[in-house]
């Protein structure tokens, strides 16, 4: 694959996943106090009839619920540091190591709240949101996430981390992954990043960073989604059954397997 392929890919994965986040829904915050046309649209959609807010409402509280619950799932405000950028927000690390009800403690503790309507963990500031996604590339609901192994060991879902915290791929990649987990490659691309990180699992896990509507999109799925054939779900093409084969895809040569500093 040359260049021009490779950044066409990155281009319809971020485009994909966007869709999921940022049309029709609550968009991510640019800048302080910003008010954007999103926003509007949902304050007049809050407007149009009390039905409609009661049942979102109910919605809401069940989700609430299913998410307070899985604070069973891991002690209290006890995590490891890695989980976390330093905003706060949740890093690959949180994504690939923890279980679906610990990263939804987790989450509900850092000030995410579940959206009913997009199905998205969305911190309360819009200035980052967690999607799950299974292997349709269809939003799991909170009740479902809740059920998940490991993420590094799952092979039904790919997650993403949708943040507008970082100035650039490169610095999001740094914060939200080498920094969390032990990179094994890494490439940088026109478009992004791509890298090959392992945890405390010891399960590889392929990351990779495309930047949208000024928000950059962080793409994350273990060994076992690949080989099921969800980044080609993703990438709307065949790029192979193996992690090996999908980064040579995207970073146009092989994975060299040696741990490497972060960025």
């Amino acid at each position: 694959m040359n260049k021009r392929e490779a950044l066409w890919l990155h281009g319809r994965i971020a485009m994909g996943v966007l869709a999921l986040v940022l049309v029709g829904s609550v968009p991510l915050a640019t800048g302080c106090g910003s008010h954007t046309a999103g926003q509007h649209e949902q304050e007049t959609q809050a407007s149009e009839g009390n039905a409609e807010k009661q049942s979102e409402a109910t919605q809401d509280d069940s989700a609430l619920d299913s998410a307070s619950r899985a604070e069973g799932d891991a002690a209290l405000n006890v995590w490891a540091d890695e989980c976390l950028d330093r905003r706060g927000d949740a890093t690959v690390y949180a994504l690939a190591e923890l279980t679906g009800g610990q990263l939804e403690a987790l989450l509900l503790q850092q000030d995410y709240a579940w959206n009913e309507r997009n199905q998205i963990w969305l911190k309360q500031d819009g200035s980052a949101a967690v999607v799950v996604l299974d292997e349709k590339g269809t939003p799991l609901s909170s009740e479902e996430v809740a059920q998940l192994k490991a993420g590094a060991t799952e092979s039904k879902v790919s997650y993403r981390l949708v943040t507008s915290g970082y100035s650039s791929a490169k610095k999001a990649f740094e914060g939200l992954a080498s920094k969390v987990l032990t990179c094994i490659d890494m490439e940088q691309t026109e478009s992004g990043m791509v890298g090959v990180l392992v945890g405390p699992s010891q399960h590889r896990v392929l990351a990779t960073v495309s930047k949208e509507n000024n928000v950059y999109v962080v793409t994350v799925m273990g060994e076992d989604a690949i080989a099921e054939g969800l980044f080609d779900v993703l990438a709307k093409r065949e790029l192979g059954r193996t992690l090996d084969d999908v980064f040579l895809a995207l970073a146009g040569r092989s994975l060299q397997e040696q741990s490497v500093p972060a960025v």
